[in-house]
């Protein structure tokens, strides 16, 4: 008995530590506990923000956590409207836990509040159903996401700083404030372009949350609320809805940084009645790069990959355009603009404004500026041209420029007011990319999975079909790998174990994996881990979220039946199917019937305890008219692969006469520790 239990302990370690290395665990959380019954209680399940993901689970069975997340991220899919929990036996802390680390890291789950209801047992204090809380106008606010990412230029190797600056430009730009004090919600902000502070600090966060950025707080205090976001480990404050008041009815392409990455010493002037995070850094409080080291330009900063962004330099009335290294922060010249002076003639005198009207602004992969006088269009490698000139001799000038709707738009005016101002429509079609770069970037993870599992490229067809259904959300990155693994064409290449880990690496992460990590899954795969069970860990995993995440599409994942962990031996499976026909039937095993059975049970179309019932209930079995008690022996012989004792018979036959079915003693007899044991020796599990 000592040895069983040490057996099935090494085994239980096995695969709780392959599930632990493949998939995220839950942080801690706090609840709020209002008690409802003397049986149950209902409570509101919030997680803290700090260290909102990746924080060890210890308390947690690796194999019950992964469970629980997959019927948790399934329901939330499903938007079901409350989640049986019961069997993972989780305590409020680690289903709030698990709950907002699932909606964190699956980006498409932005429409799931990160706190829910649920009801509790008493005593036990083990969590029976989660209550999901969504969002309303979900397929519209979805919209806005897509479109906000796009438009912000977003790549998937940027930084999250880079990234934090871009939708941080996007959203003070394409949201203005409610001065009728009535619009609070994402949807005003994302999808009507009007709200509150609520709405701009609950946008940032679910932007930010979109495309990876979880670690996300809230300050409030006067009335008032903005973010705070974790960088490199510090916290800073962020406030969008006092940087786009900034720049409201400024000039075209004006940006503030104001309150940017601002230590608390820096947000003096707000009212700081509640945080969840001090942020003591001043790093960025004087200086920094996107406030170009001055007070003389207020053009936005844009990056244009995880390698470096562009920003506007003006010193001496020469404005100059800057890349930033993104890596080491060393700054360089690319150009120097000829016509940076700004200002306009009153009879015979000539004003002179002491500031840059210059700005960026980026759309589909191009970057544009402007100087007084001329427009530019400017390339990624730093090659800068001339697309329009101000010709007038009117003394006017370019006072900015906005991309707006897929068109370019200058203000040229003898001030930099803007309603004094024309505005004039710039066709850019020329200078810019026009197919669209969340399409593209679906494309590239489809003919991967050509190339990878099916050794080809993709044909027209084909990529169409997986782009058009994974770009509308009709499947998601997981179905769509498991049909490309799965496929005859991958399975008739009768791939090698090393190999097939290899593809998988590749496939799902497009990456070279290390020595070390193809020796870890043989060796997981030589306890009789099945291929099916290493595919969804790949599909599952963080990894690969991120892939999908980098792609723009939903990640989904891969459920296993009971068993498919586990790879099946057909030789000595048709052993086991041998045996069955001998015990029950006392006979040799025929081809077709053998066939059926191996094919029934290695496929889980049935379990080996099915196919052993309908042995024992075939038309042939029944011709035998056996009596209860040989019944019984031929039971034993089959299930536990001995004779029956005296008192087992008696046991057997005493439960019969008190009304046991026949299909009940077999129930029993297929649910023994023995006949587990006779199916393990068959590489049955």
């Amino acid at each position: 008995m000592l040895m069983k239990s040490g057996a099935k302990l090494i085994k239980s370690f096995i695969f709780g530590l392959a599930l632990f290395m493949c998939l995220p665990l839950g942080a801690r959380a706090s609840v709020d506990l209002p008690l409802l019954s003397d049986q149950t209680e209902y409570v509101t399940i919030e997680a803290e923000e700090q260290d909102l993901v990746g924080a060890p689970t210890a308390y947690m069975d690796a194999r019950a956590e992964s469970g629980a997340r997959l019927r948790i991220h399934e329901a939330l899919k499903q938007h079901a409207e409350a989640i049986d929990i019961s069997e993972y036996r989780m305590t409020y802390e680690e289903a709030g836990a698990l709950l907002k680390d699932i909606i964190y890291w699956d980006s498409s789950l932005f429409y799931v509040q990160p706190y829910c209801g649920a009801t509790i047992s008493r005593p036990e204090g083990y969590v029976i159903y989660l209550y999901p809380k969504y969002i309303q106008n979900e397929d519209e606010i979805a919209k806005a996401l897509k479109r906000a990412v796009r438009e912000s230029n977003i790549t998937p190797d940027m930084s999250d700083l880079q990234k934090m600056l871009a939708l941080h430009n996007w959203l003070v730009v394409n949201c203005q404030y409610d001065y009728t004090f009535s619009k609070f919600s994402v949807y005003d902000a994302l999808v009507t372009g009007s709200a509150v502070c609520q709405g701009y600090k609950d946008s940032y966060e679910m932007l930010l949350r979109y495309v990876g950025i979880l670690e996300v707080g809230t300050a409030s205090g006067g009335n008032h609320t903005w973010n705070q976001v974790k960088v490199d480990g510090q916290w800073y404050n962020i406030d969008t809805t006092w940087d786009s008041n900034a720049i409201e009815r400024q000039s075209l392409g004006i940006m503030y940084y104001g309150n940017f990455m601002g230590s608390d010493t820096k947000f003096s002037n707000h009212t700081f009645e509640e945080q969840d995070h001090g942020c003591t850094s001043t790093l960025y409080d004087k200086d920094a790069w996107w406030n170009a080291g001055g007070k003389k330009v207020a053009s936005s900063v844009i990056p244009i990959d995880g390698a470096g962004s562009w920003r506007i330099g003006y010193d001496n009335s020469t404005m100059s355009l800057i890349y930033h290294a993104e890596a080491t922060g060393a700054e360089k010249v690319v150009y120097r603009f000829p016509d940076s002076t700004w200002g306009y003639r009153n009879g015979n005198h000539f004003t002179y404004y002491d500031y840059c009207y210059g700005v960026l602004q980026r759309t589909s992969g191009t970057t544009f500026a402007n100087d007084a006088k001329n427009i530019y269009c400017i390339t990624d490698q730093g090659i800068v041209s001339v697309i329009y000139t101000y010709t007038g001799t009117d003394g006017r000038n370019i006072f900015g420029i906005q991309v707006k709707d897929g068109k370019l738009e200058a203000q040229i005016g003898l001030t930099p007011s803007r309603t004094e101002s024309e505005i004039k429509s710039i066709p850019i079609g020329q200078y810019i990319d026009t197919q669209d770069p969340e399409e593209k970037l679906i494309a590239e993870f489809v003919k991967r999975m050509y190339r990878v599992t099916l050794d080809r490229e993709a044909d027209a067809d084909g990529l169409q079909y997986y782009v058009s259904r994974l770009q509308s959300g009709e499947v998601d990155g997981a179905t769509v790998a498991q049909f490309f693994v799965g496929s005859p064409e991958f399975q008739n290449k009768k791939l090698s174990q090393e190999a097939y880990i290899k593809a998988m690496y590749s496939a799902f992460f497009d990456r070279v994996p290390a020595d070390s990590e193809i020796l870890w899954w043989k060796n997981q795969m030589a306890t009789g881990l099945s291929r099916k069970y290493v595919l969804s860990c790949f599909v599952n995993s963080p990894e690969f979220l991120e892939v999908c995440r980098k792609a723009g599409i939903t990640r989904g994942s891969m459920v296993l039946a009971e068993g498919e962990e586990y790879e099946v031996d057909l030789e000595k499976l048709g052993e086991f199917v041998d045996r069955l026909y001998e015990k029950a039937l006392k006979r040799p095993s025929e081809s077709d019937g053998r066939q059926y059975y191996i094919e029934q049970i290695s496929t889980r179309k049935i379990t080996a305890e099915q196919a052993a019932k309908n042995f024992f209930f075939s038309p042939e079995f029944e011709s035998f008219k056996t009596s209860d008690q040989e019944y019984i022996e031929r039971l034993y012989l089959t299930f536990m692969g001995r004779a029956s004792e005296p008192d087992g018979m008696y046991y057997w036959l005493n439960k019969m006469r008190g009304g046991m079915t026949r299909e009940q003693v077999l129930s029993s007899f297929a649910a023994s520790q023995e006949f587990k044991k006779i199916m393990e020796g068959f590489g049955i599990r």
